[in-house]
């Protein structure tokens, strides 16, 4: 996969953004990205950890409408 292939995903990916806790780290990992220094995979692994974050928070807050309450 071509560099500029691997930062399109990335950046469109939301939930690999989620994992940042900061922009500028956020900023820095697309900079690596670009620069080719990421292994290739690695955004893989950023992906799946930003997907399982997202899912953790889902499911420790009821839906908005459901008549939970926390």
């Amino acid at each position: 996969m071509s560099i500029q292939s691997r930062l399109a995903k990335l950046i469109s990916d939301d939930s690999y953004a989620a994992t940042f806790q900061s922009l500028g780290q956020y900023r820095a990992a697309l900079l690596q990205a670009a620069a080719g220094e990421m292994p290739e995979g690695e955004e893989n692994d950023y992906l799946q950890a930003g997907h399982d974050a997202i899912d953790a928070a889902m499911q420790s807050h009821p839906q908005e409408g459901s008549g939970e309450r926390t």
